[in-house]
């Protein structure tokens, strides 16, 4: 009888202890999940606005004060990318959800930084043209957003998901 009395706290202790120390892990989990979630939330947000100023752009939808809103989302979006990408974010580290962020972000850091204020300059200055109701420049700005915004981008560091 004694004997149980010294094993159940030792046990407790130990129980303890393996709590506390997987307690991190499964938070960072969470909170990479949390991040992941976040930063395809802002890419829908992204194509969201693509699609508003390419609307505009080739079927006459909306006005240039939405082309200039949606181009003002990606900007500002742009603008803390990289704080969306923090390590221990890519494909290779969470599985839920999945994510298509490749592991060479964080390998090819500053180009990846360099990509991201690319898109805020192209974003801003589809925003900019739009304001000064610039149809005629507009389209060719809006194709460089694609290509060297979000097109350079996602050629090197985004793994096409199914």
């Amino acid at each position: 009888m004694k004997s149980w009395h010294v094993a159940a706290p030792v046990m407790a202790g130990l129980l303890l202890g393996a709590a506390l120390t997987f307690a991190p892990a499964v938070s960072q989990a969470e909170d990479s999940a949390t991040i992941v979630h976040e930063r395809q939330q802002l890419m829908k947000d992204f194509g969201s606005a693509m699609k508003t100023i390419g609307g505009y752009l080739q079927g006459g939808i909306g006005t240039t004060d939405d082309v200039a809103a949606a181009a003002g989302v990606i900007a500002e979006g742009a603008a803390s990318l990289p704080d969306h990408f923090p390590a221990g974010t890519s494909m290779d580290d969470v599985m839920d959800p999945k994510t298509g962020a490749k592991p060479v972000i964080w390998e090819q850091w500053d180009q990846f930084v360099t990509d991201s204020q690319t898109l805020e300059a192209r974003a801003t200055a589809v925003q900019e043209l739009a304001m000064a109701m610039d149809d005629a420049a507009l389209g060719d700005a809006f194709q460089a957003l694609g290509n060297d915004g979000c097109g350079s981008c996602h050629k090197t560091f985004r793994e096409k998901l199914e």
